[in-house]
């Protein structure tokens, strides 16, 4: 799948009693260079429609920040 056009970024939000939770997914890669792996690395994701949870608190982004500063992510169901 190759985007061109359309919608990229998909969000969801919900508040509940521990604060917001919120899910998200581009419709596409996150490199707009072919030769990249990142180029249509996200379009499995949408297509099998499986959102991403978006880290919110201080703890969620300090238990996903590796040790070079960089922050890991991966698809929790």
């Amino acid at each position: 799948m190759i985007a061109f056009t359309g919608t990229s970024w998909h969000f969801g939000l919900q508040f509940n009693d521990e604060g917001p939770e919120a899910w998200g997914l581009l419709s596409y890669g996150q490199s707009t260079n072919p030769a990249q792996p990142w180029y249509t690395d996200q379009s499995s994701a949408y297509a099998n429609k499986e959102a991403r949870r978006i880290l919110f608190t201080e703890a969620e982004i300090t238990a996903a920040t590796l040790a070079e500063g960089r922050t890991t992510l991966s698809i929790e169901y």
